[in-house]
């Protein structure tokens, strides 16, 4: 080494501080993703790729095993209680592979790529998980192989949703929405499952009460992803779109959690309330014709029982009325001349 040249040193330090940086992600390098569909400081990890066409970021190759992360650069901190919203376009093949999953993790539990299990480190109890599962496996008590759950430091679920229930089926291929809220008042969060194009649906799919706050240290960083692994299979996985959307911490959550695009031009949410705008003005009138007409009947009415009470009834007498003819004599006076 100490004959080494100076420009052989400083090639082998560059790739030496990646892997003193992220020292279970072996040689995987971060790749920046430049997309319209996605926000700024996302990266590719392990196996994740941008596709030939650009159209998605393909996590997991057609080849087993595969695992990959597609990750926000920016890390979360628990200590001040936050909420966030976040939603994805994603699909997954046909095949047998563990599927899809939104994961949360401490910046110090690096992936470890080539694995099973999402790429996450084993034996790390500090994660939540959101998992598009689609291989059933009786060692962690999976519902079946069609199922999304909820998961706490370990792969069995503490709550999860039959999605066969909504005629869908997550590795047809299809191209499906995910809604995922997190509400820090009501320490709860939601999971919403759709086909892509369709509204957002009112009520979760599978829900669970956790304060996250509990999980990390106050100061310590946390990274969220969506990652995919195949086990034994050649199933891969795609991610369309990604938004990603911290939101104020609110006293409490409407049923229907922000959507991390409620704020953007042109969003279906906007258009709606244009729509409802002039619906909601013409039943108003409607209100107010009926509730006019129903108080002029009632002052009719009471109008005609006050004139009744205070009517004054007169005796009647009747009145004979008799004619009579009466003759009149003009006289005239004949003398009264003078002598």
């Amino acid at each position: 080494m100490a004959g080494m040249a100076p420009s052989r040193v400083s090639t082998l330090v560059f790739p030496l501080a990646i892997l003193l940086a992220f020292p279970t992600s072996s040689l995987s390098l971060r790749t920046p993703v430049v997309s319209s569909d996605f926000d700024r400081g996302i990266e590719l990890l392990g196996d994740a790729a941008i596709s030939g066409d650009g159209s998605r970021m393909q996590i997991t190759r057609s080849t087993a095993p595969s695992s990959g992360l597609l990750m926000r650069s920016a890390p979360l901190r628990f200590a001040t209680p936050i909420s966030f919203s976040t939603d994805f376009t994603f699909s997954i093949s046909p095949g047998s592979g563990d599927g899809l999953a939104l994961v949360l993790f401490s910046k110090t539990s690096a992936p470890t790529f080539g694995s099973s299990s999402f790429g996450l480190s084993k034996g790390d109890t500090r994660f939540v998980g959101v998992e598009f599962d689609t291989s059933m496996d009786e060692n962690v008590g999976d519902l079946n192989d069609n199922h999304v759950g909820i998961d706490l430091g370990s792969f069995v679920s503490v709550s999860a949703s039959n999605v066969s229930s909504m005629n869908l089926m997550l590795n047809s291929g299809e191209k499906l929405r995910s809604w995922i809220d997190y509400d820090a008042s009501s320490k709860r969060i939601e999971v919403r499952l759709g086909r892509f194009g369709e509204p957002r649906p009112y009520n979760p799919l599978v829900a669970h009460l956790v304060d996250l706050s509990k999980i990390w240290n106050d100061e310590e960083d946390v990274l969220i992803g969506l990652s995919s692994s195949n086990g034994n299979s050649v199933q891969t996985s795609s991610i369309y779109s990604w938004r990603f959307k911290l939101r104020k911490f609110l006293n409490s959550m409407h049923s229907m959690p922000a959507d991390p695009n409620e704020n953007k031009g042109g969003e279906h949410a906007d258009v709606n309330k244009k729509r409802a705008c002039p619906v909601a003005l013409l039943g108003g009138l409607v209100i107010v014709a009926l509730l006019g007409a129903l108080l002029l009947a009632l002052m009719q009415s009471l109008w005609a029982i006050a004139v009744e009470a205070f009517r004054v009834d007169y005796p009647e007498h009747r009145v004979d009325f008799q004619y009579e003819k009466i003759g009149v004599v003009v006289g005239k006076d004949g003398g009264g001349g003078k002598n």
